[in-house]
């Protein structure tokens, strides 16, 4: 589809968005029955329905919002939203990032929303609704993170604002990995500027008691810049609060002290075995994108340094060995394994476990373009015994690069 074209339509979904949103977040019952079983599952699955409204509506309530520790427990929702995602993807693909900044930059400018009779559509703000939530999380949902948050101070002070704000604050109350620890400090940033600029201004219309038509309403200025700041201060301590919670989510996911020590353990055999500098600095690399993953691309590089380690600790290994049980010198994968366990270095069954290693991070971790975590807990657990395993048993064997 052409870029122009592709444009067009994303204004007549945008017009539409702020007609009649379709923003949501709703309860993944699978994720709220996943501790429960059988008719158990069944009945708490049906209240789940029952108390979605009552649940969101108590979240919303606090000023600041609590942050949901299980980020899965609820999942965004928009028609409007998939249909800006089947345009995005019928740009082409060196213009889809540009295509998402275009539709951001094309709303700047609007005032961004729409007075409403109807009183279910949440986010809303004192009868307005806007479509400015959507494209906030098209932005958030596309790549276009950075280029949201320069955008976000220059919006016009309105009710579509206030309504987008609201948003924010259910983004990263029911979802909190959607942003990064850099990106929330990015956010705080921003946020922090307009929360004193909105002060400011309500201070201001106090004093000149000033209000301002939106679609034939009046609107008491005083009362929108302090929803404005509320909003703002809402989004800092929202920010803070997730921060804390991704942290204690690294800390706790590397809080295995076995694993830590066997580690340390490996890199402790890489030192005093003689293995090279760069060995033991592919794994430390691997561990550092590991516990500091802010995205699932950084845990794959993570797989790809483990992959790289494997692949190098065998080929020392291979050269020691040669070296005292001679033979011609294995150049793949799976011959070095071989030539292992006809050595006595390897089991039968150790080197199936090792070739089946090298495989599963091969295929399920470096060939998709993303990484999950559970995968990168896995192997890089797994890797880190297997090798505490082998350097082992070539202290025993007297082997050494």
């Amino acid at each position: 589809m052409e870029f122009k074209q592709a444009l067009a339509n994303a204004e007549q979904i945008l017009v539409q968005e702020q007609i009649a949103p379709t923003v949501s977040y709703t309860l993944d019952l699978e994720e709220v029955a996943a501790k429960v079983s059988g008719e158990c599952a069944a009945i708490l699955g049906g209240l789940a329905v029952l108390s979605e409204d009552q649940r969101l509506a108590a979240i919303r309530s606090r000023q600041p919002r609590e942050v949901n520790e299980n980020p899965r427990q609820w999942v965004f929702k928009s028609i409007n939203f998939s249909l800006l995602c089947a345009l995005h993807s019928e740009v082409a693909a060196n213009s889809r990032q540009e295509f998402v900044e275009a539709v951001l930059r094309g709303r700047i400018a609007s005032e961004g929303c729409r007075r409403t009779r109807k009183t279910g559509y949440r986010p809303s703000w004192n009868g307005f609704v806007s479509e400015l939530p959507l494209v906030a999380e098209f932005c958030v949902r596309n790549g276009a993170k950075n280029a949201f948050f320069k955008a976000l101070p220059q919006i016009k002070c309105s009710p579509g604002l206030a309504v987008l704000l609201r948003h924010l604050e259910d983004m990263i109350a029911l979802n909190f990995t959607v942003f990064t620890d850099a990106e929330y400090d990015n956010l705080t940033s921003c946020v922090s500027g307009l929360r004193d600029l909105f002060l400011q201004r309500n201070l201001l219309s106090r004093e000149e008691r000033s209000s301002q038509l939106w679609g034939g309403k009046s609107v008491d200025l005083t009362l929108l810049f302090y929803d404005l700041c509320q909003s703002a201060i809402g989004i800092v301590e929202e920010c803070r609060q997730s921060k804390y919670l991704q942290l204690k989510s690294s800390l706790l996911d590397g809080l295995n002290i076995e694993i830590n020590q066997d580690k340390e353990a490996v890199s402790d055999y890489l030192k005093t075995l003689g293995f090279t500098a760069t060995l033991g600095s592919s794994l430390d690399e691997a561990e550092r994108l590991y516990r500091s993953a802010g995205t699932a691309f950084e845990l794959k590089a993570s797989l790809g340094h483990l992959r790289s380690f494997l692949e190098g600790l065998h080929k020392e290994i291979l050269l020691s060995a040669q070296s005292k049980f001679g033979g011609a010198l294995p150049g793949k994968w799976g011959e070095g394994l071989t030539y292992l366990r006809n050595n006595g270095v390897l089991s039968k069954a150790e080197e199936i476990f090792a070739g089946s290693l090298y495989t599963l991070i091969s295929d399920e971790g470096i060939h998709p373009l993303v990484a999950e975590r559970e995968y990168a807990r896995l192997f890089r657990n797994v890797v880190i015994e297997y090798a505490l395993l082998l350097l082992s048993r070539l202290k025993k064997l007297g082997l050494k690069p």
